[in-house]
């Protein structure tokens, strides 16, 4: 459906080395994120039109992350840019954005969507497709985020050289369990950045996006991916000592997703 706006991305990418493993990193990402806006779509409305622009939304959420890499070397926003502000950005300059979507409803719902997908908190604007697309940008980001990352079956530096030791290595200290981020999690609340520390904290951190799903939807995407088994699994691989805190952890989101599923 989006064949003609994935091309035009490809030649934006092209400025870009997408054989360096970090690039190449964020650009396999938007593309499962693409993925996952789809599965969430399939099950969530008919209409063509919103069915396109969020695969869009989903498309473009991240065009800033490529210049944030070339530039700076990280994907921190804290010690770089706002990823989702220069997205923005980088979509009104010279209108760029008219190469995937034409009307000013449109581009507006789309610079809407990749501006607010990466904030702490979603700021809905009552106008409906906006706020469905923009709701649908950061559930499939956040989705992909989940199931991607920290998984320790990835040895790139530019995910883990925040957490090595002096010798190249993840010490014990990386795999413990918050106390500040478990009261987060029994209390459904999203992480702060401020608090994450250690290797385990960004796990934590990613579980707690759980609760900031909009779609019934996308909790069955957690569901029938094992999604959150898969982060719970390194938890207790990594760390045999806390087995009750990391038991209440998971009774804790699938009793939430739960929840969710059973919604109306």
């Amino acid at each position: 459906m989006i064949n003609k706006e994935i091309e035009e991305f490809n030649k934006f990418i092209s400025n870009y080395d997408i054989n360096n493993e970090a690039i190449k990193m964020k650009y396999n990402h938007t593309f499962r994120v693409v993925d996952y806006a789809n599965k969430i779509l399939v099950n969530e409305t008919n209409d063509k039109d919103i069915v396109r622009l969020g695969l869009i939304g989903a498309l473009l959420h991240d065009i800033a992350r490529f210049k944030q890499w070339k530039e700076y070397e990280t994907y921190k926003d804290a010690i770089s840019f706002d990823h989702g502000d220069m997205a923005y950005e980088i979509l009104k300059n010279n209108d760029y954005i008219s190469n995937y979507v034409q009307s000013e409803e449109d581009k507006d719902i789309i610079l809407n969507a990749v501006k607010k997908h990466n904030k702490i908190k979603l700021e809905l604007t009552n106008d409906y497709k906006k706020d469905f697309i923009a709701m649908l940008v950061r559930d499939a980001d956040k989705i992909d985020i989940l199931d991607s990352h920290y998984k320790l079956t990835n040895n790139s530096l530019y995910l883990y050289r925040g957490f090595l030791d002096d010798d190249g290595k993840l010490s014990e200290k990386q795999f413990e369990i918050s106390d500040i981020l478990i009261e987060d999690i029994i209390n459904h609340r999203l992480c702060s950045n401020a608090n994450v520390k250690c290797y385990f904290d960004t796990i934590l951190r990613e579980l707690a996006f759980t609760f900031d799903l909009n779609f019934k939807s996308s909790f069955q995407v957690l569901l029938d991916e094992n999604i959150i088994d898969d982060k719970i699994a390194i938890l207790r691989k990594y760390n045999t000592k806390d087995t009750e805190k990391i038991n209440l952890i998971e009774k804790t989101l699938k009793e939430f997703v739960n929840s969710k599923l059973k919604e109306d």
